[in-house]
């Protein structure tokens, strides 16, 4: 596990006269959780009013490496903004941050987003849908791939002639399709609209395309008989508030079909229960279904703690998570946050059970695949303050959290009202696997993260493999002395076509110090790509780290198939072993009488931000094996930009420069 405090970002860019840092809130992570987008709130010397800026975090290096603010604004209008919200999307190489944006003296908030490489859009909603005019935002969700945001709004713009806005400055949802440019009202009853507010909860598309979004409101969105708590307008406050499911399919064209709406907060005789609300916390859209929090007595059979407590509707049935063996929490717990997966949620509770206070509120994480639940809100002892939130990132090995506590750990406090702390379970790792030549991207390699034990076993403590696109994701508790090991069988029928005597002549000239490479256009003016590094990897067919006549003898063996022969065997090189001189001299380390290289790849304190591998076959000199006809290839242009940041040339791909 790792715990520790986010340190201060540099607030010298948002203001020329000072400022105090007063509040660090944790907002999202990018999708690979490496990033984590934070909020802090300050003000500058000398003011009073509370100011508001975006920060992106990286979690590896454990340092903010952009200021949303100055990236959106620039230096000179920094002090004319605040970024009251925003979302993070893409990766740790390449992200885009979604923020709404308020402008000083103005009422109204925008959507911009600004990308890592300062790409700017002004007008997220707007620029998406071809509106001569901005469109006021009070919230949004996006998906994770960029194309959908979910837009709630006062304003009428995004309304349909055939459905007028004419609840005028009462909240709807609305559904964004950035790719096809089109718009779907999401806060309709029957097709008609509602009168009273709809909050934007949650927006989460499936693999399968199904794009769902969990509401609150106090309208009836579904059959009055059993929506019926909300058409009594005399009831006590809360009583009327639910939360919906959204749904409509989609495919690549976009939305499909007509759209659906559930109520998810049913109680037990399957109406409307009332009493969800914000104060509650969100209402989050997981793989199990929908998680909210409510105090409403009869969500199900046996709740007698006359507090609010965090439920999950999957669909057919509601169940209570704020509980252990059937028991429930004494004090019960508001929802902060869940995994994408909904194995794991974390909870707001001052319950005694958990050696709280009352009034000491603490951050409980719950599995719900085996029901424990943990306090993550301290360091291995009791906090002596309030956590205030708490957000899981996707795959719920991290969690990041506000916490006025001042004994969590040795470094000072550097701000007023609640510091920022990271809690990890686990970290990511992903990356991609291509082979070096023909750059196909290679499904079903099995990745082993590998730890060599006092007894000198090794231990395989994770694993993954290749999807169809040649990526591969895990977890680990851990990166002190591991080893990512790729791994895959060699097909035999792809022994004739892969190996042959080609290739045990391509091998026996590098043996002797000739280049087997043909000249990319004859009499033109490319020349022969030099010996890649790869080709002196597969043609070390005996493994003694040089390459000899005795190697090109091996390879025709394995080419002619002989009993006697060595056997083909795929080998993964990582991408980020350049094998390239960096002293000038423009050359690679590897050569005939030296192939040197590291087999996997060791990761020790931190990972890099390079996890690729490239696949060589060892005794296919030439790159000749053929990917399967489905396979995705990996365009020149990748390798070329890889040469651009000091890979080495892209001919080491076998890619042929551009003249």
């Amino acid at each position: 596990m790792t715990f520790y405090q986010v340190p201060a970002p540099d607030l010298s860019g948002l203001t020329s006269a000072g400022a105090t840092l007063h509040l660090l809130e944790p907002f999202g992570y990018s999708n690979d959780d490496r990033l984590l987008l934070v909020r802090a709130t300050y003000t500058e010397l000398g003011a009073s009013d509370l100011r508001y800026a975006f920060f992106v975090f990286d979690l590896e290096s454990q340092d903010f490496i952009a200021n949303i603010n100055v990236m959106l604004s620039g230096d000179a209008n920094v002090d004319a903004i605040d970024v009251v919200d925003a979302a993070i999307i893409g990766d740790q190489k390449s992200w885009t941050v979604i923020a709404r944006v308020e402008t000083l003296g103005e009422t109204n908030s925008v959507l911009q987003s600004v990308a890592s490489n300062g790409s700017i859009v002004s007008d997220v909603t707007s620029s998406n849908l071809g509106l001569s005019i901005q469109v006021e935002v009070t919230n949004f969700k996006i998906s994770g791939d960029g194309r959908y945001i979910a837009i709630e709004t006062r304003g009428e713009q995004l309304a349909s002639d055939l459905i007028p806005d004419t609840n005028d400055q009462t909240e709807d949802v609305y559904l964004i399709d950035t790719q096809t440019k089109s718009v779907l009202r999401v806060s309709l009853a029957g097709g008609a609209e509602v009168q009273d507010p709809v909050y934007l909860q949650d927006l989460k598309v499936a693999s399968d395309g199904l794009i769902q979004i969990s509401l609150l409101t106090a309208a009836a969105l579904v059959n009055p008989n059993i929506d019926s708590n909300s058409l009594n307008l005399n009831s006590p406050l809360g009583s009327r508030d639910d939360t919906y499911l959204w749904s409509v399919a989609s495919d690549e064209s976009g939305w499909t079909g007509v759209p659906a709406i559930d109520l998810v907060s049913k109680d037990i005789t399957g109406s409307a229960s009332g009493y969800v609300t914000d104060d509650y916390g969100p209402s989050v859209i997981t793989d199990l279904g929908v998680m909210y929090s409510s105090d409403a007595p009869e969500l199900i059979g046996s709740d007698g703690n006359s507090a609010v407590d965090v439920f999950l509707n999957d669909g057919f049935s509601t169940v209570r998570l704020t509980e252990i063996s059937g028991e429930e929490f004494n004090s019960g717990g508001t929802l902060l946050s869940a995994s994408e997966s909904g194995e794991s949620l974390v909870v707001l509770t001052d319950s005694d059970e958990f050696g709280g206070v009352e009034g000491l509120s603490q951050i409980v994480l719950i599995n719900t695949l085996d029901g424990t639940a943990e306090v993550v809100s301290s360091n291995g002892n009791q906090a002596n303050n309030i956590a205030i939130n708490g957000l899981l990132s996707h795959s719920g090995y991290t969690l990041a959290f506000t916490s006025l506590a001042s004994n969590l750990v040795s470094d000072a406090s550097v701000t007023t009202s609640g510091d920022l702390f990271i809690n990890q379970s686990a970290i990511p790792l992903d990356g991609k696997i291509y082979h070096w030549s023909n750059h196909a991207l290679l499904s079903g390699v099995t990745i082993d993260v590998t730890q060599v034990l006092s007894s000198g076993d090794i231990d395989i403590f994770a694993t993954s493999q290749t999807g169809l696109i040649g990526d591969y994701g895990l977890t680990v508790p851990f990166l002190n002395q591991v080893t990512l090991a790729p791994s895959l069988a060699f097909d035999p029928s792809d022994r004739r076509s892969a190996i042959t005597s080609a290739d045990a002549l391509a091998a026996l000239k590098i043996a002797v110090g000739l280049n087997p490479n043909a000249d990319p256009d004859g009499a033109g003016p490319l020349n022969a790509a030099e010996v890649s590094p790869y080709q002196y990897i597969a043609s070390d067919v005996n493994k003694d780290g040089r390459i000899t006549s005795a190697d090109a003898l091996a390879t025709l063996k394995m080419a002619v198939g002989l009993s006697s022969a060595l056997q083909p065997e795929w080998l993964f090189v990582a991408q980020g072993q350049t094998f390239w001189l960096d002293d000038g001299t423009d050359g690679y380390t590897l050569d005939s009488n030296n192939v040197d290289w590291q087999l996997g790849l060791l990761l020790d304190g931190a990972a890099p931000d390079d996890l690729d591998f490239v696949a060589v076959l060892l005794g296919d000199v030439n790159g000749s094996w053929q990917a399967p006809n489905d396979a995705t290839i990996l365009p020149d242009d990748y390798f070329r930009q890889l040469e651009q940041d000091g890979y080495g040339p892209a001919g080491k791909w076998d890619v042929v420069p551009i003249p």
